[in-house]
């Protein structure tokens, strides 16, 4: 008996541990679902959902057996806990009227949730009503939505590793639609992998357009590079086993094959290349079609040797000669003539090269810019953009010196090329009448581009009105923030004199792989708003070397923010650098991995609306700012390293 008791009280405290490591159990049909697979149970899953997702601890949406048919269901995060398990023991059954679900585009959906475990069972989306309107060419909705925006992210960094495909239409598969488009695919690989009688084994497809809407006669601006196919063995359906069919306009770039085995009916197959560019070692079969270099670097070559072509005979008897070295080039004082003709040869070789590399000069002179600081200079400026972004090679807009008015200016892209440089010798000013800028929130700004240079310059952004009509208490718009890059990569920001904005000086909004240095911001130390450099839902983003003192952040971070750099900052006056405002919106992005690294500053914050606040620790100093907290959600690594921080 003794025993007994004491086997079942072990029962109930491991049944009581289970019950704190599982958490609470929701049932769906204790929330109205019925497993009759006609009633409509979108409304019991979603009750049931916002249970488990209100629960502060561990907990279970249970489905159990049964069939639970389902209209469009969306299961919206964030939950109060991070382990939640959707455990499905029934059968989730869409309705054969695909109709329903033409707008949602889904049947169910789990939304910014974190933690989520889906476990079992069965989900019958009852396609074959859908597939026989589309075979039989009637007013059909899409179904599942397909990813094709000009402005995607891209794809990178994926590994796919021993996989075996029999008897399909593709195998290692990429595809881009064919229009324009800022997305990329690169840091791709293919490790291991078995090809039974496939139609495809390789293919990189460049040229997706379905039914010829919308994208026909039209390039893939998704850039495709260092993709790698290594160990990829068997059979094709076709012919041609490896097939890099890439645009023309951004070709496929670094890949790199190795090792590569694939047959047709007992036979080598072939390989077809258009645009692609790579590298093949080991034994490759069919053997690689791909290029050695892309076409801008074989121009490059071309001037490169255009330096070595013209140069003249050497003679043993000359004692006096003046020697210079440069990619293979000897040049000798021996023969006037053979001298002359060389140095003619060379200037234009030269010459060649640098318009090769440099591009052609687009001067802001040249299409109406008049530099008084008083006619407004955006439509001149809008063409020499419009003329500089059109140029298949690499190019300059060029503003020269002077005062150049600027009402609100937008710079769009995707550009036909991804070398651009932006060169200001010229001071940019912006109308004291604030209310020009009132609508578009920005003096200048570059949406959608790549490959950009922005060098040197100055711009004015001519706040104080704005600042005072705010003091007063007046009716104002918000403000025009002086600089905008938006929606781009590959930018580069060097050597400008940003002063008295009316909002933020420099905006760096959803872009990758940003460098900005050399950078001098100045504002009033009572402007309001004027926050030196503010960076959000932006990957990549180096800021060097500069000195920024203003009426509010030196540097603000908002949301989205993911491996910035900070570093040689001296930030004075105004609030130092900023880590948020954050938690402003419910569902925002978070920031991680910034790093802020020897900065001179008043203070240094991380800013968000929230009640769990830790204060950090700081370096032994005389100097020990009071009011800085750092809140425990919402960031992943941030480090400050060897900073001053003055009061």
């Amino acid at each position: 008996m003794m025993a007994h008791n004491s086997f079942l009280l072990s029962l109930l405290i491991t049944l009581a541990f289970l019950h704190l490591v599982n958490g609470s159990t929701f049932r769906i049909t204790s929330y109205g679902a019925k497993a009759d697979g006609v009633t409509d149970n979108s409304a019991g899953f979603l009750k049931a959902w916002s249970a488990a997702c209100s629960a502060s601890q561990a907990a279970t949406l249970y489905v159990p057996s049964g069939q639970f048919l389902l209209h469009p269901a969306l299961f919206s995060g964030p939950c109060k806990n991070s382990k939640i398990i959707v455990q499905v023991d029934g059968n989730l059954i869409a309705s054969t009227d695909y109709k329903l679900y033409g707008a949602a585009g889904y049947i169910m959906k789990f939304n910014n949730v974190k933690g989520l475990s889906f476990q079992g069972r069965y989900i019958d989306g009852k396609g074959s009503a859908l597939w026989a309107c589309k075979a039989g060419k009637g007013n059909c909705p899409y179904g599942a939505r397909v990813r094709k925006a000009a402005n995607e992210a891209g794809v990178q960094n994926v590994t796919v590793k021993n996989v075996v495909f029999t008897g399909s239409t593709n195998g290692l598969r990429i595809k881009s639609w064919a229009r324009s488009s800022t997305g990329f695919t690169k840091g791709i690989v293919f490790d291991g992998a078995t090809m039974n009688n496939v139609a495809n084994p390789i293919i990189i497809d460049q040229h997706y357009c379905p039914n010829n809407q919308g994208c026909s006669n039209q390039n893939s601006g998704v850039k495709i590079s260092q993709v790698t196919y290594n160990n990829i063995k068997g059979t094709s359906a076709t012919q041609v086993a490896v097939d890099f069919s890439c645009s023309a306009s951004a070709p496929c770039q670094g890949i790199k094959m190795s090792n590569v085995q694939l047959t047709y009916k007992g036979q080598p197959a072939k390989a077809s290349c258009d645009h692609a560019f790579g590298s093949s070692s080991g034994s490759v079969s069919p053997p690689s079609c791909l290029k050695s270099s892309a076409s801008n670097r074989r121009l490059l070559g071309l001037g490169i040797q255009a330096l070595s072509i013209a140069s003249p005979p050497t003679s043993s008897q000359t004692s006096e000669r003046n020697t210079v070295f440069s990619n293979k080039l000897l040049l000798h004082r021996s023969d006037p003539m053979a001298h002359n003709s060389f140095l003619l040869s060379f200037l234009l070789s030269l010459a060649l090269l640098i318009h090769l590399v440099n591009g052609t000069t687009f001067s802001v002179m040249s299409y109406g810019a008049k530099a008084d600081g008083v006619a407004d200079n955006s439509a001149a400026f809008q063409k020499a953009w419009l003329a500089v972004c059109s140029a298949s090679q690499a190019g300059i807009l060029y503003v020269p010196s002077g005062q150049f008015l600027l009402h609100p200016t937008l710079f769009s892209g995707p550009c036909k090329n991804s070398k651009i440089v932006v060169q200001v010798d010229g001071n940019l000013v912006a109308s004291p009448d604030y209310n020009l800028y009132g609508a578009a929130g920005y003096i200048m700004k570059f949406n959608n581009v790549q490959g950009l240079s922005f060098q040197g310059g100055y711009i004015d952004g001519k706040g104080s009105a704005l600042w005072a009509c705010k003091a007063g208490k007046g009716t104002c718009p918000y403000g025009a923030r002086s600089l905008v890059f938006s929606n781009s990569r590959d930018i580069t920001l060097t050597g400008l004199t940003s002063v008295n904005s009316e909002l933020f000086h420099i905006v760096i909004d959803t872009c990758t792989n940003v460098k900005v240095d050399g950078l001098k911001i100045t504002a009033s130390s009572t402007s309001p708003n004027t926050d030196g450099i503010h960076v959000e839902q932006s990957t990549g983003v180096t800021i060097t070397n500069s000195n920024i003192g203003t009426g509010d952040d030196c540097i603000s971070i908002g949301s989205g923010t993911q491996n910035l750099w900070i570093e040689k900052i001296a930030c004075g006056p105004g609030h130092g650098i900023s880590v948020g405002s954050l938690g402003k919106d419910a569902q925002e992005a978070g920031v991680q991995n910034v790093t802020v690294k020897n900065v001179q500053q008043e203070v240094m914050k991380i800013k968000r609306k929230s009640s769990r606040l830790l204060k950090p620790s700081y370096p032994t100093s005389t100097h020990r700012p009071a009011d800085v907290f750092i809140p425990l959600s919402q960031f992943g690594t941030v480090s400050f390293d060897t900073h001053v921080a003055t009061l």
